[in-house]
């Protein structure tokens, strides 16, 4: 797919994991392709008044 990225959005357990730990884990789990070229490590998913994850909100996040 060019010119697509693969983003991804993690909630970190504690403040000790880092976004280049959680890549290197995918990395070892995951096929090439579905690694992510981003991560970034939030405290919580962004909601919508309903529940559910606010898809629109974690796009707004990514640079």
């Amino acid at each position: 797919m060019l010119g697509h990225r693969l983003a991804a959005f993690a909630v970190a357990i504690n403040d000790e994991t880092s976004e280049a730990e959680v890549l290197a884990e995918c990395s070892l789990l995951l096929p090439k392709y579905k690694v992510p070229s981003e991560l970034k490590l939030i405290k919580s998913l962004p909601k919508k008044s309903s529940g559910k994850i606010d898809k629109g909100a974690c796009s707004a996040m990514i640079v």
